[in-house]
């Protein structure tokens, strides 16, 4: 039976890292990669939530760490268009 999980493994591999292709087409590089950081995070409180996981201190604390550098990275002006005039200046 174990046989059988490996195919359905790369499936859900495939579709996520299709999504995420997806995603990076409509958002751009620097706003998926600032999305991206919230993964970490957003496991971690789907677990507590559905699973039960325990939350110690240690997890809060990246967890908020996670969040700090997501609001350090947004506030130090990583965005598409500034992205663009980048791009724009390196020339053809």
């Amino acid at each position: 039976m174990a046989h059988l999980e490996r195919p359905l493994k790369a499936d859900r591999h495939l579709a996520a890292v299709g999504l995420f292709f997806a995603g990076l087409e409509r958002v751009g590089p620097p706003s998926a990669s600032i999305l991206s950081t919230f993964e970490p995070a957003v496991a971690m409180a789907l677990a507590a939530i559905l699973l039960g996981v325990a939350m110690t201190v240690p997890k809060v604390a990246c967890g908020f760490f996670i969040l700090a550098a997501v609001a350090t990275a947004a506030r130090s002006g990583v965005s598409g268009e500034r992205f663009g005039k980048r791009k724009a200046l390196a020339g053809p």
